[in-house]
């Protein structure tokens, strides 16, 4: 008996001594179970002074023989970092095996019941007590870079969270102070008091600064959406004539909130939804020379609330850019007073509770025609240019003014002035100065709608767009883009187009009058064949739609390797047989109109040939077709 309770004991001592070998690089690790699948947690609690690739790689080398990832188990990887440092003392990816697509997340944190002496501890380059970071090794010659991004088909780290508790040291990703780190992530960045600097460029779908987190000294960022709040900000970032921050594809663009902000940011802006600042929140450039400036504001709507401003825009272009409206709620936007901005082009302006918009050489343009507002003490000041509205301007209130300076034209252009309870129009230093008024109205703004019913799929990929541009009767050019370098094409109702490359191609349809523009987007994915059915001699058929209903129309798409001597179209709905002649592929046949007396069910379209080798091909393709329109219409 107790000769079997020693080899017990010795079991479990070699199984613990096995696992610890093979992650030499985890404290400890722990596995959780959800529904078959497993999450892999690494724990590091013990600093690595000397971080090389080789570390990455043999934790990986690891994971491919681990049981739960052969038996397809392994959901995701997890690397918990605490209280640990991970000194950088190599050029370093952080990357997974080729072709492997398992999770990886990143997770720093700190310890809370650790004593610290910050100044000593930011003293010692070497020093890896009392913080938890991913750092370059501080010494010698060499600045070795970090790089958090995919390389080929090698994937890396999917999301980020770095959060230290209260009475914890600092949490923190650092690269070398050129820049030369780079973050390239798939998923969400977060920080809580906590933060990462010296990054080139910093690519995610969502990142989140919150309770005093930072980002800093950083060439560029690209995000689907921005939120900062609590105090956190976004410092140093930018080149002068370059992107700073882009948002694309995003649902809530950037927010700024509760005493945070961005600060020393050159370059551009671009948004392509919204950016919300509130609770004396700023975007500003507090730099002094000409290249240290906000040059571009672009996105679809502005919002400023509570005491928030905008400080330093200037240069070339030196524009807030809007398809919408700007609205400043008891907020300011300063132009730098060297430098300074050339203008505002929005759709729409609201300005109330003593807002400001001040310092613009350049003309304050309003392009749609039913909002331009300015009232309870706000003021738009220093006005070198002109006033350029096709909406109504409207006033209201004794402090409300527009002040032109002396050396402008003083002109306003508007579809009408309404100057309530002594709101004003007048130059500065001097009330009693004349302004210039010209009534104009302006053509509508377009509107466009695109819609597509399936926006991915494999190549060959056909596409129907449907849907149109209306200026409500003035003269418009209407063109759809497909974003794959194809030549644009005039648009009515609807087009077919064919994508034959794998990737993300934005489609984009343009509504153009003589003075305004406006576009819709819908993103079109494509991916490598191999789901669809193997063609037969070489040739494929596919239906631009599985599903339709009543009265639409579809079409079909052959491929092929050779050129077509023969082809016909043959089906089971009230569609007459067709008969083509000889054409190259790949082809789009029809549209063929679904008759309004079909019955909705399953039909068949069944595709015949011959190729010009002679070889002999048939398929039948299955089509839904369902009552109802699904073809949607131009907003009313």
């Amino acid at each position: 008996m107790k000769a079997r309770i020693l080899f017990l004991a010795l079991c479990f001592i070699l199984l613990l001594g096995s696992a610890s070998a093979v992650y030499e690089l985890c404290d400890s690790v722990n596995r959780v179970s959800d529904a078959n699948k497993v999450t892999f947690i690494c724990n590091i609690t013990t600093s690595q002074i000397e971080f090389t690739q080789q570390d990455i790689d043999g934790f990986w080398e690891k994971i491919l023989e681990d049981g739960d990832y052969i038996h397809d188990r392994l959901e995701t990887v997890e690397w918990k970092l605490k209280s640990a440092v991970i000194n950088v003392s190599d050029n370093l990816r952080f990357i997974e095996p080729e072709g492997m697509n398992i999770i990886w997340d990143l997770t720093l944190t700190g310890d809370t019941n650790t004593v610290h002496d910050f100044n000593q501890a930011l003293a010692t380059p070497l020093r890896t007590s009392n913080q938890t970071a991913i750092k370059q090794r501080i010494g010698g010659l060499q600045n070795y870079f970090i790089s958090i991004a995919p390389l080929g088909n090698r994937k890396s780290i999917r999301n980020i969270t770095l959060e230290r508790p209260d009475n914890a040291f600092a949490v923190h990703i650092s690269g070398n102070p050129v820049k030369e780190m780079e973050i390239d992530i798939e998923g969400t960045l977060s920080l809580t008091s906590s933060f990462i600097e010296n990054v080139k460029e910093l690519k995610a779908k969502n990142i989140t600064l919150s309770n005093s987190g930072y980002l800093q000294n950083i060439g560029s960022i690209k995000a689907e959406n921005i939120s900062i709040e609590g105090g956190s900000y976004i410092r140093e970032i930018g080149s002068f004539d370059e992107t700073a921050i882009k948002i694309e594809n995003g649902e809530t663009g950037i927010i700024v909130k509760d005493n945070s902000f961005i600060e020393n940011l050159r370059g551009y802006i671009e948004s392509d939804s919204d950016i919300y600042l509130e609770e004396n929140s700023s975007i500003r450039n507090l730099a002094y020379t000409i290249s240290e400036t906000i040059q571009l504001i672009q996105a679809d709507n502005f919002t400023l609330k509570d005491g928030s401003s905008i400080i330093g825009i200037g240069g070339k272009p030196g524009k807030i850019i809007l398809k919408g409206t700007l609205k400043l709620e008891d907020s300011k936007i300063i132009g730098r007073e060297s430098n300074k901005p050339t203008g505002v082009k929005v759709n729409a302006i609201s300005m109330s509770d003593n807002s400001l918009l001040q310092g613009f050489t350049g003309d304050i343009e309003v392009e749609g025609q039913e909002l331009f507002v300015l009232e309870s003490d706000s003021i738009i000041d220093n006005v070198l240019g002109i006033i350029n509205s096709c909406a109504k301007l409207s006033m209201d209130g004794n402090k409300t003014k527009i002040r032109f300076l002396e050396e402008s034209s003083k002109e306003v252009k508007a579809k009408g002035i309404d100057l309530n309870n002594d709101a004003k129009i007048e130059c500065v230093g001097n009330s009693d100065c004349n302004y210039f008024y010209i009534y104009q109205t302006c053509d509508s703004k377009p509107l466009t709608n695109l819609e597509v019913k399936t926006q991915s799929g494999t190549i060959p990929f056909l596409v129907l767009f449907t849907g149109g541009c209306d200026t409500g009767g003035s003269p418009v050019t209407c063109t759809i883009d497909f974003g794959d370098g194809s030549e644009p094409e005039l648009f009515d109702t609807n087009a077919t187009h064919v994508y034959l490359t794998p990737g993300s191609f934005n489609a984009v349809l343009t509504a153009e009058t003589q003075a305004m523009s406006s576009t819709s987007k819908k993103t079109i994915g494509v991916v490598e064949a191999g789901t669809l059915p193997p063609p037969i001699g070489g040739t494929q058929a596919s239906l631009s739609a599985q599903k339709i209903a009543i009265g639409e129309e579809i079409s079909i798409i052959l491929q092929c390797e050779d050129s077509i001597q023969l082809f016909s179209i043959e089906n089971n709905l009230e569609i007459p047989p067709v008969s083509i002649p000889p054409e190259q592929c790949p082809a789009i046949l029809g549209p063929f109109k679904i008759p309004e007396s079909t019955e909705p069910g399953n039909y068949s379209f069944t595709v015949s040939g011959l190729t010009e080798n002679g070889t002999v091909f048939e398929q039948t393709l299955t089509l839904t077709v369902e009552a109802g329109s699904t073809i949607p219409g131009l907003p009313a």
